[in-house]
């Protein structure tokens, strides 16, 4: 995060919340979508520093496209 390091704001942690819904006539015409039945996946992932929430970002993708992979360290 290194535009938030260079305005000198440390960003330590990231939340993303996943879920699936059906499309939204806009952005069926953004993402060039069936008109029936299409689903999107929509991600919203918020960046943290110690003082809250810096930035937050709504993502929306087609759900038939893409696949979403998390790795996550266990100690």
């Amino acid at each position: 995060m290194a535009r938030f390091d260079h305005i000198g704001i440390r960003i330590d942690r990231c939340t993303e919340r996943v879920t699936a819904r059906a499309a939204r006539p806009d952005e069926i015409d953004a993402l060039g979508l069936p008109v029936r039945g299409a689903y999107v996946l929509v991600i919203e992932r918020t960046y943290h520093a110690d003082r809250g929430p810096v930035e937050t970002a709504d993502i929306v993708f087609p759900g038939d496209r893409y696949e979403l992979v998390y790795r996550f360290p266990i100690d």
